[in-house]
């Protein structure tokens, strides 16, 4: 069991990376340096005087930029990368397939496949819009609007204006300075992966109506109070039916609950797990 679980783990974190680096990682990039673009194009067409920005019309600014991310939004190149990110999990029901044949000694291809592609298309239409017109907004929108309205209160110089945007908006080539977008969408796209194996392995412990979970995964410095009990004090392994205590337990405590998500109860634990980021897998198991 402990060979398949480790071989498990070990691809959803490889395929997490790689499928990122593959479809999303330089289209990233380019959406920013496009988005980036049309705002310099904006903060051109202000009033200046000697390259120093006047009052300008903030509602207009405003408007302006939000066109501009529609156009970003929507950009047919992007939404087929993602596009593309999603197809690739194919290769993840193959791989839940094969450890619960090897772990449980079940086949339960059937099972996954005759409910997972609603689950898939849902989760697919999800990180879509969070990666684009969700994020964008965010963490686009308001930065770009931020510099652009300080830079007609304050008067910041065409440079500094470019320089501020530049630092919010895009990130660097060597990825040493990254945009809260470009993190947002990174966190998206890994949880789109862990989402999705743990909805896959909810179907097959809702379908052989599995009794205990195994969690797998390193336990380093960074490790949670809830994961680092797991893997340390339960050995890995949770009981069903002590699931929700447990998880009471650790939400209902603020020294506890560090990263966890609040909503994380016995039914969407396997996709949930320790919360934001986490490195952990939840395996149901009889």
């Amino acid at each position: 069991m402990e060979k398949g679980l480790k071989a498990y783990n070990d691809f959803l974190i490889e395929f997490e990376e790689s499928n990122f680096d593959k479809h999303l990682k330089k289209q990233l990039l380019d959406i920013e340096e496009l988005f980036y673009d049309d705002v310099v194009k904006i903060l051109r067409e202000m009033d200046t005087v000697s390259g120093v920005v006047q009052e300008n019309d903030i509602v207009e600014i405003a408007a302006r930029v939000d066109e501009a991310l529609l156009r970003v939004a929507d950009d047919a190149g992007f939404r087929v990368s993602v596009s593309a990110f999603m197809a690739d999990f194919d290769k993840m029901e193959e791989q839940v397939i094969l450890l619960h044949e090897v772990i449980n000694g079940i086949k339960p291809a059937s099972a996954i496949r005759e409910r997972a592609d609603s689950r898939l298309k849902f989760l697919a239409d999800k990180t879509l819009y969070e990666m684009t017109e969700g994020g964008m907004r965010q963490y686009f929108v308001e930065q770009a609007k931020d510099v652009l309205f300080a830079a007609s209160e304050f008067g910041y110089s065409i440079t500094e204006a470019e320089n501020l945007l530049r630092e919010k908006i895009r990130t660097s080539k060597n990825l040493k300075n990254k945009t809260q977008y470009y993190r947002y969408a990174s966190q998206v796209a890994a949880d789109a992966v862990q989402g999705y194996a743990g909805q896959l392995n909810q179907i097959i412990a809702d379908e052989y109506k599995m009794t205990k979970v195994r969690y797998i995964g390193r336990v380093i410095k960074t490790t949670r109070p809830f994961c680092r009990h797991v893997m340390s004090n339960l050995k890995g392994v949770i009981e069903s039916r002590e699931l929700t205590p447990l998880l009471k337990r650790f939400l209902s405590d603020p020294k506890l609950d560090n990263g966890m998500k609040p909503n994380t109860d016995k039914n969407n634990f396997l996709t949930l797990r320790g919360g934001y980021r986490c490195k952990h897998n939840a395996i149901p198991i009889r």
